[in-house]
C-alpha cells in the first residue's frame, strides 16, 4: 500500500510511553482584558481544522508543534505537546491505511475528530496566554483570525463644505471633505432670501455636486449630510455664495 503521508519526525517526535488515559489539565483562566487593549479582537482561528484535507491538517498540527516546542511563551501547553502529537501519529496512520473499506474510513475519521478536538483545546490555551499580543499568537504556529467588520456608528457632519463658480451660468460646485466610512452623500440649498425652504437632492456616491438652474445674481447657501451603515449624520455646516 503506497503511503499517503509521510511521517515528520522533527514535528511529531517521539511520544512518550503511556498508560491508561493521560489527564487533562484545566486551562488556566486569564486575567480581564485591560480596556483599550487588543485581546478581544486578535483571535486564534480554528477554521483549517476542518476546511483543510487529511495532508494539509497534518502538516499545520507538525507547525503548531514545531513552534510551540520549547516556546517561552507557552510553557505549559494544555494539553501536552505529546499528546498532540501522539494524536497525530495515530492520524497519519489512519490516513496511510485508507482504502475503499468503510472501516478503514470510520478509523480515518475517528482518528481526526480525536486529534482535531486536542488542537481545539490547545487553540484557547494559546488565545488565553497571548492574552491578544499578536506576535506571541503567530508564534505558536496557529493562524490568526481575520477580524470581523462591525457597524460604524452614526456618522459625524461632514467637514469644510465650500461653494465655488462653475464655468457653466446658473450653476455652482458644491465640495467637502470626504468622511471615511461614509456611502452617500446628500446635499441641499437654498437663497439667503429664504433660507429654510430647501430643496433637497437625491443622494449621491461623491462628496462633491453641481447644482444647477440657479439664478444669477441670488445669493445660495448649502449644507451636506452622510450616510453610514446606522443612518445619515448631522447636516452640516453652512457655504454661501453668488450665483453668476
Amino acid at each position: 500500500m503506497n503511503t499517503i503521508i509521510a511521517e515528520n519526525a522533527a514535528a511529531v517526535g517521539t511520544p512518550p510511553a503511556t498508560t491508561g488515559t493521560a489527564a487533562v489539565a484545566s486551562i488556566p483562566v486569564p486575567p480581564s482584558p485591560i480596556p483599550g487593549t487588543t485581546s478581544t479582537t486578535v483571535k486564534v482561528a480554528v477554521a483549517f481544522l476542518t476546511a483543510s484535507s487529511d495532508a494539509a491538517l497534518v502538516i499545520a498540527i507538525g507547525r503548531v508543534i514545531d513552534s510551540m516546542t520549547g516556546n517561552t511563551a507557552y510553557p505549559t501547553p494544555v494539553p501536552s505537546l505529546a499528546t498532540v502529537a501522539a494524536a497525530r501519529v495515530v492520524y497519519v496512520s489512519a490516513v496511510n491505511a485508507l482504502d475503499r473499506s468503510r472501516a478503514a474510513t470510520v478509523r480515518r475519521n475517528q482518528a481526526r475528530l480525536a486529534v482535531t478536538q486536542l488542537l481545539r483545546d490547545l487553540a484557547l490555551y494559546v488565545q488565553h496566554t497571548c492574552a491578544g499580543d499578536m506576535s506571541k499568537l503567530l508564534g505558536s504556529g496557529f493562524p490568526v483570525q481575520k477580524p470581523r467588520r462591525v457597524p460604524v456608528g452614526v456618522l459625524i457632519a461632514p467637514q469644510n463644505v465650500r461653494l465655488r463658480p462653475s464655468r457653466m451660468s446658473g450653476q455652482l460646485l458644491a465640495r467637502c471633505n470626504v468622511l471615511p466610512n461614509a456611502k452617500a452623500y446628500q446635499w441641499r440649498y437654498a437663497t439667503t432670501l429664504a433660507p429654510t425652504l430647501w430643496t433637497q437632492l437625491d443622494p449621491v456616491m461623491t462628496a462633491s455636486i453641481t447644482l444647477q438652474n440657479l439664478t444669477r445674481g441670488t445669493d445660495y447657501v448649502v449644507q451636506v449630510r452622510a450616510f453610514g451603515t446606522r443612518g445619515s449624520s448631522d447636516w452640516s455646516g453652512s457655504a454661501t455664495l453668488m450665483a453668476a
